[in-house]
């Protein structure tokens, strides 16, 4: 399904800067614990724009999801700060999450801002039927009576493709498929129509097929409700199918981020190039084992000096790339890499 070569087809991203659903400036999370502070996130800027989807995308250990999780306020045991951190609702009004009493905050999620998760079995709750985990969410938000919300239940899983939708909505998530608990993930995730959807790995353990048909439920969802996304991936594959933009991330940091066309075309960091390279491309002769990134993410509370990934970086030079942390350069547009050498490596 992945579509990375010279002939895959892209949404054109949107051009005003001003324009946005979420609006996210020099995010940081630190963790404290025995071993003292640890920042997992560290100076992170995203901007998702209305009806368009920014995937997030890097190996396990990132810090992916705690970006998403922090955005949510969703994080317990850290702290969490921002220059920016808002949210534009339905109605134009522009909310700084970071200032939002929990309360508030919780009549957020779910209405104006929603998330799938990662894993639906941990998600879901195995002692209630999958209508009445949806019909809640109604209830809570909308403030609408038990039939309506039931009623209304049903009709969002036959609008993500659940067939037999009354039947289905009595029945608990063990009773389901993978494909179907994901499918009432989204279901309980779009059930207010929110303004921004987040995504964490939503197709992660399914089949080919199945995620195939996920993918595309989403974004006919997209179109038809007109909502942002912000959808994190591990696959380059998943993200040339669904976003309009993207934010590369490693070890915490985002370290090459612009539209999806001009960083899978042009990919100006060493890391981005790599996962390129580790992606099967069934435009091109196969060339023996897939090109696997050596080495591994660091451990959070062990980084290098200078440049997060220049221990595994074949680009590396000692006495530059080792001794600070490279700037988020902008590259071309909004195009930005955090490379010393990109100029050079013309790649």
């Amino acid at each position: 399904m992945s579509k990375i070569d010279g002939t895959m087809t892209m949404a054109k991203p949107q051009q005003d800067a001003a324009d946005f659903v979420l609006e996210v400036d020099d995010l940081a999370v630190t963790f404290h614990g025995e071993a003292g502070a640890l920042s997992v996130v560290d100076g992170v800027s995203l901007r998702v724009r209305p009806g368009k989807t920014l995937s997030v995308v890097g190996e396990s250990g990132s810090g992916k999801s705690v970006t998403s999780l922090a955005i949510m306020g969703l994080l317990t045991g850290a702290k969490v700060t921002a220059k920016t951190l808002k949210l534009r609702d339905r109605d134009g009004a522009i909310m700084d999450l970071l200032d939002l009493p929990e309360k508030q905050l919780r009549r957020l999620r779910g209405y104006e801002m929603a998330m799938i998760f990662q894993e639906p079995m941990t998600s879901l709750n195995p002692s209630h039927t999958v209508g009445r985990q949806i019909a809640e969410v109604l209830h809570i938000h909308k403030k609408i009576g038990a039939r309506e919300a039931n009623e209304a239940a049903v009709a969002m899983l036959t609008r993500v493709g659940i067939p037999d939708a009354a039947r289905r909505a009595d029945a608990y998530p063990h009773e389901l498929s993978g494909g179907m608990r994901q499918r009432v993930m989204i279901a309980i995730a779009l059930a207010c129509n929110p303004s921004l959807m987040i995504a964490d790995e939503p197709t992660t353990a399914l089949d080919v097929t199945i995620q195939a048909q996920i993918i595309e439920e989403l974004r006919r969802l997209q179109d038809e409700l007109g909502m942002a996304m912000l959808f994190i991936t591990h696959d380059l594959g998943v993200v040339a199918e669904v976003a309009h933009d993207v934010a590369v991330m490693y070890a915490g940091q985002v370290v090459e981020q612009g539209s999806v066309i001009e960083v899978l075309k042009h990919p100006r960091h060493p890391y981005t190039r790599g996962l390129l390279n580790s992606v099967p491309r069934p435009d091109r002769e196969r060339e023996g084992k897939l090109r696997a990134i050596p080495g591994r993410v660091p451990d959070m509370g062990n980084m290098p000096e200078g440049c997060r990934f220049h221990p595994r970086c074949a680009y590396a030079q000692a006495g530059r790339c080792d001794v600070a942390v490279p700037p988020l350069e902008t590259a071309a547009g909004e195009h930005k890499v955090r490379c010393v050498r990109w100029r050079e490596l013309n790649i």
